[in-house]
């Protein structure tokens, strides 16, 4: 619920330009190793906890913070979790990847997660892991190469323009870093970046339209986790024991700024000085069903009702 959201400011930059063509920031590639070392099983005498091997698929973005300093930090072995992190760069795979058991726990959104259910994909949220606040959008800037007319790039933004009667939008898939140079040739009229490749954008080539999360209520889910549901029924300790992971490696993240910048850096190749100049993304861990209800809300108006059958008390595991 939202009274349990907090720990920090973020600004999740959205980057859109207009004309005919929209480019969604979900990316592409395949996944890679990134480290993180696999434990064989073993017992703790004093706690009779059985260590558990928990892989996870994470995005080159500072979306994966609060996951790389509960890895570096020792909150996952505290937990008796060793966990394998891989990167995806792009977050479409993760479902078939999820159900094929490639990956344990993968980063997702709220709107992949209601349109895999939609098409009867079994897959759950484990957990949280930030949310867009009012405060935090105001780093989230909607920008313009050239401006020919305003369109979509995401379901925030989709919603927004039905109401205003805008439709006609044309998706293409590409990854953080590439963005810029695609947007500044002229192969695409619009591009939507996370944090922290949107600082390259800044300056007076692009032109902010606006925060395109602040459409629908806030707060509202930014990126979870997610598993396929066979996984997190037989693994129900294991989710707890990740939430509080995750729980504790957010309010060590307030404390400690620089080891968060610095971990990010090395995930995304990007300097510790360019990512202490964003805001920090709002970490959260816990879940409820309500929390999806927003994003299901705007995908219902947009696609004329198309997920109605989807239920918001089957997108959370336990």
């Amino acid at each position: 619920m939202v009274g349990r959201w907090g720990w920090s400011s973020r600004g999740s930059i959205v980057v859109v330009a207009c004309a005919s063509l929209v480019l969604s920031a979900c990316g592409s590639g395949s996944a890679k190793p990134t480290g993180g070392k696999a434990a064989s099983t073993a017992s703790t005498a004093s706690t009779a906890v059985t260590t558990a091997n928990v892989t996870i698929a994470i995005p080159e973005s500072l979306t994966a913070g609060m996951v790389l300093v509960a890895q570096q930090e020792g909150f996952f072995q505290k937990e008796h979790l060793a966990v394998s992190l891989q990167t995806l760069a792009n977050i479409t795979l993760a479902p078939p990847a999820l159900l094929q058991g490639q990956y344990d726990i993968s980063i997702s959104t709220a709107t992949n997660l209601i349109s895999a259910r939609a098409a009867n994909l079994k897959l759950v949220t484990v957990a949280a892991n930030t949310i867009n606040t009012k405060a935090s959008s105001a780093g989230t800037i909607v920008v313009v190469k050239t401006s020919s007319g305003i369109t979509n790039v995401n379901i925030a933004v989709e919603y927004k323009l039905k109401q205003l009667g805008v439709t006609g939008a044309q998706y293409v898939t590409m990854a953080y870093p590439n963005m810029l140079a695609e947007l500044n040739a002229g192969q695409v009229d619009a591009v939507e970046a996370a944090l922290p490749y949107s600082a390259q954008f800044a300056g007076p080539a692009y032109k902010s339209l606006g925060a395109p999360f602040l459409f629908l209520p806030v707060p509202n889910l930014s990126a979870i986790w997610i598993a396929s549901q066979s996984w997190a029924s037989a693994h129900v300790a294991v989710v707890a024991r990740f939430r509080s992971a995750l729980a504790m490696a957010g309010a060590f993240i307030l404390a400690h700024r620089s080891v968060f910048d610095d971990a990010v850096a090395k995930l995304t190749g990007l300097s510790p000085a360019s990512i202490a100049t964003q805001a920090l993304p709002v970490f959260v861990s816990n879940i409820s069903p309500g929390d999806f209800q927003p994003w299901l809300d705007a995908m219902n108006v947009i696609s004329g009702n198309k997920y109605s059958a989807v239920q918001v008390k089957e997108l959370v595991a336990p």
